[in-house]
């Protein structure tokens, strides 16, 4: 027999548990005529014809035919409709003929709930508790398997015992058991345990994919991993039922989050025809006018979503969820607190608190309400991730600034903690002074020497792979540059993230994404020309197409965009919008935006109110934007290749083809051709020199002076590419290895520098900081470089300590460096000869 759980090894289930073991072979059996009719019901409901569904389910009931299922299907079709105290007429009144039925006292325990009959309801779990210990053989059939589950975990119960001894058993009586396997994805993404999710959700969608409830869970598994197709999901579900109000409200909650609230509201309106008194439903309406500026309307709906149930924790967690994910985390936690006043062991509210605390950066309590979350509910993966978590960070090392708090793994720290702390002060001096703005400090900064850790910290579940940094107004959070897989400038993003701590706090969290990624954009590109999104050639070919959206529905190009580089480009365009503004009203013109947000006034009123016409501004933009794109290497055609054409064959139709001309140098260079590919390639640099991509002429051209060995040139593509690219480090390696050789140290000191603020750990380019240092004589270059390269396993300490305390003797200012460090290179190697000498020196100039 299957080792019981400790919880359910309690004296109340020792007799039910071995019986049930021993009865899951026992058979179901139904009339033939019931289950046709059952059977009926069942496909009016899963294509949304719920009235059909109520009027043979009643009709049966009328004739009080013997099965529980009609009014257990009957009060159900009634919930879905909101007919809630119809639901509680019907389940009462079969409760007497079928007072031993699992399932349908399970759907009263919902109707209760619904009509405000919470203590009953808690009653009737008590009953289901004592009915199943006396009658432990009427409950361990199959079919009763997936509602026992169901019963064990209203109870608390271990998830993964109940799958164990629940639904993995029914599956083993019937591997095609959708109902189990609906319960189990339910299960662990209320846990938010996507994995165990997605498992239950692919074996289930072999077997049907014209099942609705299955396609919702399916898009829900999918909507942090793989968004588009979770949305795919959600309009298959919704292709079957048009009526299915889990994929309508997800649907509803999805556009919310995109920040398109007419569409939200529009879908709303149709979960209202089906069931005007759903209170998920109001309390999304309320979210969405608080997010409006609507406080008045905010407060009605919350009240209206209350109307039938006055202690419902779901709707102020389900507002405050929403408001959250709009970084309204302030307003967010206290619906959060309302949820757990109204119902103390309402789990979900707890771990949403927990983050939201730990968002604002109030620490101390976000860190006990973890505590509290992981004690309540020890099974939900959000909670446990964040308790490993906590671990972890303990490790970290705190480095403290005037309005700062920065942690970081203790070795980075220790390399490249100081170049932190400087490019954040300088950060917060230039953007707090720009935007006159005070902040709520001190500000908390966190690197993450590891992406799951950056993930948990931020999304409360590992994923994310495409984040470089999240700010949420007081607290930052980034990946270090040792936890990317991509090269990056880590200087640029902590620069951004600060842009977002300045507009944040100057709104009050209240600015939609697009502005905020706007201004943090194109603060980048005003403190360093190659920071910030740069245009590429499909960005280009966009613009002059006209791909984009104006600025009072900016929002969506945000809105699960079709790839990666769409979001990217979502970035460049949000960044011509602040430009754009910038130009037409100053930037004092930018802050009275900002300020009108932060009084709540909705972005498209706030827009309007400084324009006068949103529509002549949406334009007026579309002329700038479209002139951007045309300004930009105006001779190229930057229109991609048809896929169905050789580029040759497309490059005699459009000879000024970016990509046609480029595939051109390609071939000219494989096949050496070096006349031809410097005709071509200077023809591609002369049309568009500041070409910012990888695999630009001057790239190209750089390649093909390589290969002829004209060293001087190549050193002068190379400048141009690192002066373009602040974010690569093989142009870095070359042009260090060039200017070592002709000994411009000054040079190579330079590229290291640049270098550092890409990959700051790279010990050898540390040394080559270090022996520039030395070359031009700059004994604090030397020190810095030498003590950061201490802390990553010098091959030679004894070395390492010697070049210090000669370094430290040359700058004259710390004497007691200079001995302890030469020291400490005879520690390593007592018969260092120049350690000796350097010794008696020393010991020569420090006595009287």
């Amino acid at each position: 027999m299957p080792k019981l759980p400790r919880s359910l090894k309690s004296p109340k289930w020792c007799l039910f548990l071995p019986l049930a073991l021993l009865a899951w072979s026992t058979p179901i059996r139904l009339c033939s005529g019931q289950i046709v009719d059952v059977g009926t019901v069942q496909e009016a409901m899963r294509i949304g014809e719920y009235q059909k569904a109520v009027e043979i389910a009643r009709s049966q009931v009328e004739k009080k035919t013997w099965n529980e299922a009609w009014p257990r299907l009957l009060a159900a079709n009634y919930m879905l409709q909101g007919k809630y105290p119809q639901a509680l007429e019907v389940y009462r009144g079969s409760l007497e003929r079928f007072s031993d039925s699992l399932r349908l006292k399970l759907l009263g325990h919902k109707i209760l709930l619904a009509n405000n009959l919470d203590t009953e309801a808690r009653s009737l779990l008590e009953e289901l508790t004592a009915q199943i210990q006396r009658n432990p053989w009427r409950y361990s059939t199959k079919a009763e398997l997936v509602p026992l589950g169901e019963f064990f975990l209203l109870q608390g119960e271990d998830p993964k015992q109940v799958l164990k001894l629940c639904y993995d058993q029914a599956l083993r009586s019937d591997p095609k058991n959708l109902e189990a396997l609906k319960a189990i994805a339910s299960m662990a993404l209320e846990k938010s345990d996507t994995k165990v999710a997605a498992d239950a959700l692919e074996k289930g969608l072999k077997l049907s994919r014209n099942d609705p409830d299955l396609l919702f869970l399916h898009s829900e598994a999918l909507s942090n991993s793989d968004p588009e197709k979770s949305r795919d999901a959600l309009q298959e579900a919704l292709s079957i039922n048009p009526s299915h109000i889990p994929s309508l409200m997800k649907q509803a909650e999805v556009l919310m989050d995109s920040e398109s609230y007419p569409q939200s509201l529009s879908v709303l309106e149709q979960v209202e025809a089906i069931n005007p008194n759903l209170p998920e439903l109001w309390a999304l309406r309320a979210a969405i006018a608080h997010l409006q500026g609507a406080y008045n309307d905010e407060g009605t709906f919350r009240s209206r979503a209350l109307v039938l149930r006055k202690l419902n924790p779901i709707v102020d967690y389900k507002i405050g969820k929403h408001l959250s994910l709009h970084y309204r985390f302030a307003e967010g936690s206290q619906y959060q607190q309302r949820a757990l006043a109204m119902d103390s062991n309402f789990h979900p509210a707890r771990t949403q608190l927990a983050q939201d605390l730990l968002r604002l950066g109030k620490e101390q309590e976000g860190w006990e309400m973890v505590a509290l979350a992981r004690q309540a509910d020890p099974f939900h993966v959000t909670s446990y991730n964040l308790q490993i978590l906590r671990g972890e960070l303990a490790k970290y090392q705190t480095i403290e600034a005037p309005g700062l708090v920065i942690r970081m793994d203790a070795t980075e720290a220790n390399v490249y903690g100081a170049q932190v702390v400087e490019l954040l002060q300088e950060a917060r001096e230039t953007l707090v002074n720009k935007y006159k703005v005070e902040l709520q400090e001190p500000i908390i900064v966190e690197l993450f020497a590891k992406q799951r850790d950056f993930a948990v910290r931020t999304f409360g579940l590992p994923g994310g792979e495409g984040f470089l940094g999240v700010c949420f107004g007081n607290v930052i959070t980034a990946n270090s540059p040792a936890a990317l897989n991509v090269e990056h400038n880590w200087k640029s993003v902590l620069w951004h993230e600060f842009c977002h701590v300045v507009t944040l706090n100057l709104t009050n969290n209240r600015m939609p994404r697009w502005l905020s990624e706007g201004i943090s954009v194109y603060e980048e590109r005003r403190h360093r020309d190659n920071w910030g999104e740069p245009a590429n050639p499909m960005f280009i070919h966009w613009l002059r197409s006209g791909e984009f959206e104006p600025p009072s529905r900016m929002s969506r190009m945000f809105l699960a965009p079709k790839s990666p580089m769409h979001l990217q480009y979502a970035y460049y365009v949000a960044s011509l919008v602040v430009e754009f503004w910038v130009e037409q009203f100053g930037h004092d013109g930018l802050l009275s935006l900002l300020s009108d947000l932060r009084d709540g006034l909705p972005i498209t009123d706030a827009i309007a109110r400084r324009t006068g016409s949103l529509e002549g501004l949406d334009q007026a933009f579309e002329s700038f934007a479209k002139d951007r794109g045309a300004k930009i290497a105006p001779s190229l055609d930057m229109t991609p290749i048809d896929q169905e054409q050789r580029w040759n064959t497309w490059l005699d139709a459009h000879p000024n083809s970016y990509a046609a001309l480029h595939r051109k140098l390609d071939e000219q260079i494989q096949q050496k051709a070096w006349t031809e590919a410097v005709v071509t390639a200077r023809s591609l640099y002369d049309s568009w020199p500041t070409d910012p991509t990888s695999s630009s002429a001057l790239m190209k051209k750089m390649i093909i002076h390589r290969e002829q060995n004209e060293t001087e040139k190549v050193r002068e593509c190379l400048l141009e590419i690192v002066s373009l690219d602040p974010h690569s480090t093989p142009p870095l390696e070359r042009l260090i290895a060039l200017d070592k050789e002709s000994q411009d140290w000054e040079s190579v000191a330079n590229w290291c520098k640049n270098w550092l603020e890409i990959q700051p750990m790279r010990a050898s380019v540390l040394e080559d900081l270090a022996l520039a240092g030395q070359k031009t004589q700059q004994p604090q270059r030397v020190i810095d470089s030498l003590v950061a390269l201490a802390h990553l396993d010098p091959l030679d300490p004894a070395e390492l300590n010697f070049e210090l305390a000669v370094a430290y003797d040359r700058l004259g200012q710390h004497p007691e460096q200079a001995l302890r460090h030469c020291l400490m290179a005879l520690e390593e190697t007592p018969r260092y000869e120049q350690a000796l000498k350097l010794l008696l020196k020393l010991s020569a100039s420090k006595a009287p």
